[in-house]
């Protein structure tokens, strides 16, 4: 079961890769193709920070991903065409760009259904460590309410870059859910660090100088001490692996789909009546 969900997924399933002004990937998402879109779970600040995003997909498990477009932050931005953030913060529609490779493969045929507790999932997804997508065994564990919205939550090893990574029912090899990081508490936990270390380092910028024994400017070693304390925290959250986690109820978003694409043909409908 789990060879046939690896080869009618894998091909259409993505890494959106994301890089600084120096060149260094910071971030990675993982997406796949449904109809005329990438679903992802890209995070919007992490977005707002990078320079370049590379979208790769691979072709074959014995080749390395191979470069199917790169863009800058602006250029995904106009290519978004949904977001259910009042749902499930995170989860973004990509119109799919025209890339300099091959079309990107639709997924295997899809028949959105709901999914009940004890039913055994695979996923396919990136890591921030891996460049190739791998295949794991999960299973989900039960069904959480929470904000007014349902997550599933899934038994299965987890981390960083799995965010959008679909889950597959093994029995039907229909998708039937989409990981998302707006739950994990690891994630929250580093931004909040992240944000107050870099509160403590503007304020210590400001005090250069200020605090000095004739030696040493003991405001530039505890900036020194925070930029240290940083680096630690990016590694340990890189390197967090979670037994759990949770994902969207891949129904909800097949209905937005459908609903983004009745709204097109209204429009264009629209516009032929209206002569333009």
């Amino acid at each position: 079961m789990y060879t046939s969900v690896w080869k009618n997924h894998h091909k259409s399933v993505c890494s959106f890769e994301f890089y600084s002004k120096r060149g260094i990937l910071f971030y990675r998402a993982t997406g796949f193709r449904y109809k005329d879109y990438i679903v992802t779970d890209i995070c919007s600040e992490e977005m707002r920070r990078a320079v370049r995003l590379v979208l790769r997909f691979c072709p074959d498990s014995s080749t390395e991903p191979v470069m199917f477009k790169e863009l800058n932050t602006v250029d995904l931005r106009k290519l978004i065409a949904g977001e259910l953030k009042n749902r499930y913060s995170g989860i973004k529609l990509i119109r799919v760009p025209p890339g300099r490779t091959a079309p990107v493969p639709l997924a295997a045929p899809v028949v959105p259904a709901a999914v009940v507790t004890g039913t055994q999932v695979a996923i396919i997804g990136y890591s921030r460590r891996m460049n190739k997508p791998y295949l794991k065994a999960g299973i989900v564990s039960s069904h959480n309410i929470i904000g007014g919205d349902e997550y599933m939550h899934i038994e299965a090893p987890f981390e960083p870059g799995n965010a959008g990574s679909p889950v597959i029912d093994l029995s039907t090899g229909n998708i039937v859910g989409v990981v998302t990081d707006c739950l994990s508490s690891q994630l929250r936990d580093y931004r909040v660090l992240k944000s107050i270390i870099k509160e403590n380092i503007r304020t210590l910028s400001k005090l250069n100088g200020s605090f000095n024994d004739g030696r040493t400017d003991f405001a530039q070693a505890i900036k020194a001490n925070q930029y240290m304390a940083m680096n630690l925290a990016r590694d340990i959250h890189l390197g967090c692996h979670r037994s759990y986690g949770f994902a969207a109820p891949f129904i909800r978003i097949a209905r937005y789909v459908k609903a983004i694409g009745h709204e097109i043909q209204i429009s264009v409908n629209t516009s032929v009546q209206e002569g333009y």
